[in-house]
């Protein structure tokens, strides 16, 4: 898919900015926008980091879905 929708950029940005076709430019507006929902929907992975010293415990008490 991403190799699909890479190659389907690259040919709107021929055609429709450096051609001047106007669907190609309609079709790059939304593959960005796609783009751009994608990336603002996919949130910041939540880390914590914090020195465990020898002989202190560490407890997970949830783990997020869909992480391993």
């Amino acid at each position: 898919m991403a190799f699909a929708m890479s190659s389907l950029t690259t040919r709107a940005i021929r055609r429709g900015l450096i051609g001047g076709h106007t669907s190609w430019r309609l079709l790059l507006v939304a593959i960005g926008l796609i783009r751009l929902f994608r990336f603002l929907s996919s949130g910041r992975p939540r880390v914590l980091r914090t020195a465990v010293e020898p002989g202190e415990t560490l407890e997970v008490r949830h783990l997020l879905e869909g992480t391993k």
